[in-house]
């Protein structure tokens, strides 16, 4: 992990030498989730940013969360905005995956439920209580986390022609953008949680596996490292 302040250069952070494949902070920067190689497959463990950030080594995870007696990798995290959640995308096969919601101060799984296709990228909308999933499946699912423990899908909307393999949304929870393998990025206007899909603008970056966008809405950093404006 590596840290910054100001203009100050960056500084690395151990946690404790661990293969890692997917990470996620808290809305408040306070927790660090990890998803940690362990063989056949993954486990998350949930790190107090704090505790690196003054001994430049964290010793122990505050909690270690496992998909029981399952292989496989956990692919994707994302929190809730008040970041008493943590939603994982865990993936088996190509046609067998599922989606967690953990309780992130018990570690408790509140739900599991079962995907037809990889999920690749999930992310929590700021109203706090309507989570976004992509998959190999060519779809945006919408689901409904009001109550933890009973993850309601409510609906899938057609996205892409081929698999989706990046998601983000803005801090707003106004504007959502999607990218293909085929190299299609598309950005779509929040009417989408509606029901009511509505295709904002088009870009192409042939080798976008991730990105994030800015809080102004108006630049997307794609995971090869080009800035694309729109």
């Amino acid at each position: 992990m590596a840290t910054c302040a100001d203009s100050s250069p960056f500084k690395r952070r151990s946690l404790g030498g661990v293969r890692m494949e997917a990470t996620a902070f808290s809305p408040d920067a306070s927790i660090l989730a990890v998803s940690v190689i362990e063989g056949e497959r993954t486990v998350i463990e949930l790190w107090k940013t704090s505790s690196v950030k003054t001994t430049g080594e964290a010793e122990q995870p505050l909690t270690v969360l496992r998909a029981a007696n399952v292989p496989g990798h956990f692919l994707s995290l994302a929190f809730s905005t008040s970041g008493a959640i943590l939603a994982t995308a865990h993936g088996v096969t190509a046609n067998h995956s599922s989606i967690q919601l953990w309780g992130t101060k018990t570690g408790a799984l509140l739900a599991n439920v079962p995907h037809q296709y990889i999920v690749t990228r999930l992310a929590f909308l700021p109203d706090a209580k309507t989570l976004v999933t992509c998959s190999w499946g060519h779809n945006l699912d919408v689901w409904d986390v009001t109550a933890a423990a009973n993850l309601v899908h409510i609906g899938s909307i057609p996205a892409h022609g081929n698999e989706i393999w990046a998601l983000a949304i803005t801090p707003d929870g106004k504007t959502l953008a999607t990218g293909c393998k085929d190299g299609t990025i598309k950005l779509w206007s929040s009417e989408i949680f509606a029901g009511r899909p509505g295709l904002a603008n088009q870009l192409k970056d042939p080798s976008a596996r991730s990105f994030g966008l800015t809080e102004q809405e108006r630049v997307l950093v794609a995971s090869t490292g080009k800035f694309l404006s729109f």
